[in-house]
């Protein structure tokens, strides 16, 4: 079927959320239906995640269902066991999260499988710990993370707790692949019409049945609302049974997930001392961390000013450009509010709350950290407090990706803790968690990415906010009790272990091709074999299709790690660029990192270095 006869079949069929206006509007566009209708939105590794909006590469109600059928088939394959184990639902505070949840739920219940959905927003860490807690066999989180309002995006877990790992991710593509997007079912022999996802059959009266369980296509062509059900009806509902097969779920799950978390605290001592006048400032961006994260520096005995502007669900996300709290824009507000009231810190949490950013005072205003230097201050603390306890265990370990800072390795090697690389993407993390828990080779301390993304403690195998927000608020109190800083901290690890300096490009690929250039312009460097960018040489190449590392005599190894579309070409004397696809969308990211004697003479190279990575695509 082309796009042209997909844009028909959409066209012709009951649609939810306006969809149906935006397909008329664009009818005789040849361009925009083509931009919308020639493809498939990608379900990768990461899940998928789009443009808001009608058309099969688009953010809807249908294509979230189509992957939900993918995601239950695949369930049910899996046997009866895992049907009644069920599916955790979370979902954040971007437009529509709550009504893809619940259709998401419908999807999975019409399939015989049970879903626990949460009665309001919750972070991603509540849901990875959620699918743990309910001994769940998988879990969706509706969230696009930090993207830009115009997104919303679909995440699938494991049993674990983790993002689905490579190998079950195929086979739920291949099961969404075989599902149709609009499955042909019939009325039912009682007249009475099917449920969510039964869409094509038509009415004794001659009328189209909606998505949503109700009657019909009301006369100005809108559908009602999903099941009649709104948020408003199940918030604070926990236990509430909206079929045989969704249970609401909240207040029970969230105790058990802050007492956890509670045990990693690791200066009680400090936090009495300074916590309750600490000058702290927080920022949720009008996500889903707004409660979790008060809650949890309530409980520590921390204190914490919140942006009131800031602290409100707003899906247009109206007081930021992006909803990134790497993004200077997206602290501004909190560095203002900080400024007045002399605080020595502002943290801010992402939508999903899954990454935190920070901006500490120094003697010339406010420096937001990269998320290479948080992760490396958390890193320090944590390993610092368990030695100065005796409570750090022998065979210690801390994770980060390939991409992460260097800087993290000599820091663990400094406490006598192993250091692992995976790839990037925090379910390589999770599966370390677990394959650690399950050979008792060694003891999970941090893990880490340089996206923003910890995690600390075993509760969860996702990013946490919440731990990072509460751990990095500890910390603050524990080096104001003993005398120093944060950022004097972070300048005693870099005059001890060198000033490490690193860079990142995303570089976007537009158009219904775009993942298609992509793997192109990959290809393409891939072929080239560089051994010199902007004048630093190149030891060895990582190619992680191959998995085979090339070395410049043109000597060859193997890679231990996972295939995947990543090219990492290790410097001479230390530091790294590497070059990798995005995991759910058309952008190629370019990472370099150096080291140098002064911050300045390694920001430089590390410019260079990533001017002529940029360069070579």
């Amino acid at each position: 079927m082309d796009y042209k006869q997909t844009f028909l079949e959409w066209l012709n069929s009951p649609l939810p959320d306006g969809l149906h206006g935006e397909l008329t509007g664009i009818q005789n566009d040849d361009a925009a239906i083509r931009d919308r209708f020639s493809g498939d939105l990608e379900f990768r590794t990461a899940g998928m995640r789009g443009v808001l909006g009608a058309g099969t590469l688009r953010m809807n109600r249908i294509t979230v269902n189509r992957a939900t059928k993918g995601l239950a088939d695949y369930i049910s394959s899996l046997g009866e066991n895992a049907k009644k184990s069920g599916v955790v639902i979370a979902y954040d505070t971007r437009r529509y999260s709550f009504e893809f949840a619940l259709s998401a739920a419908e999807v999975l219940s019409k399939n015989g499988i049970k879903a626990f959905l949460f009665e309001d927003v919750r972070p991603v860490p509540m849901g990875s710990f959620a699918i743990r807690y309910l001994k769940a066999a998988a879990g969706i989180i509706i969230t696009a993370s930090h993207n830009p309002k115009e997104y919303n995006g679909y995440k699938v877990y494991g049993a674990d707790g983790a993002q689905m790992g490579i190998e079950a991710t195929e086979k739920v593509v291949e099961y969404i692949n075989a599902a149709g997007y609009f499955p042909e079912n019939d009325v039912k022999k009682d007249g009475s019409i099917p449920r969510l996802n039964d869409i094509n059959a038509t009415g004794k009266d001659g009328s189209i049945p909606c998505l949503n369980n109700t009657n019909t296509i009301k006369k100005d062509g809108s559908i009602p609302p999903l099941s009649g059900i709104t948020a408003a009806d199940i918030k604070g509902k926990d236990g509430m049974l909206l079929d045989e097969n969704i249970t609401v779920i909240g207040g029970g799950v969230d105790e058990a997930y802050y007492a956890e978390i509670s045990k990693l605290a690791l200066s009680a001592d400090a936090v009495k001392a300074v916590g309750r006048g600490l000058k702290l400032v927080y920022t949720p961006l009008h996500g889903s961390g707004y409660i979790p994260v008060t809650t949890a520096l309530k409980r520590a005995g921390i204190n914490a000013e919140v942006v009131e502007e800031q602290k409100n669900p707003d899906f247009d996300f109206s007081t930021v450009s992006v909803p990134n709290p790497e993004q200077p824009d997206a602290l501004r507000l909190g560095i203002a509010l900080a400024k007045k009231i002399g605080a020595d810190v502002v943290l801010g949490t992402d939508p999903d709350c899954d990454r935190m950013g920070a901006a500490v005072r120094t003697d010339d205003g406010y420096e937001l950290l990269t998320g290479n230097q948080i992760g490396a201050l958390l890193l320090d603390y944590i390993l610092a407090r368990k030695t100065e306890a005796k409570t750090l265990p022998k065979n210690a370990a801390a994770v980060k990706t390939i991409v992460t800072t260097e800087l993290a390795a000599k820091i663990a090697r400094a406490y006598g803790a192993d250091i692992t690389d995976v790839l990037t993407g925090f379910k390589f993390i999770g599966e370390k968690i677990k394959e650690w828990e399950q050979n008792g080779e060694k003891t999970f301390i941090f893990g880490y990415e340089e996206s923003y993304g910890y995690l600390a403690g075993t509760h969860a195998r996702d990013k946490d906010a919440v731990v990072a927000a509460m751990l990095f608020s500890e910390m603050l109190c524990y080096y104001q009790y003993t005398g120093t800083s944060v950022f004097k901290r972070l300048n005693d690890l870099y005059a001890r272990f060198g000033f490490f300096v690193e860079k990142s490009l995303s570089i976007a690929y537009a158009g219904a091709d775009a993942m298609s250039k992509m793997s192109a312009t990959m290809k393409t460097l891939r072929a080239k074999k560089i051994f010199s960018f902007g004048g630093a040489d190149v030891d060895f190449i990582d190619d992680y299709i191959p998995r085979e590392r090339l070395l410049k005599n043109g000597e060859k190894r193997g890679i231990d790690l996972p295939q995947t579309d990543v090219l990492y070409y290790g410097l001479k004397g230390g530091g790294f660029v590497c070059v990798r696809p995005s995991g759910t969308e058309p952008k190629l990211k370019i990472y370099v990192s150096v080291s140098g004697e002064n911050k300045a003479d390694a920001a430089k190279f590390a410019d260079g270095l990533l001017n002529s990575a940029a360069a070579e695509l």
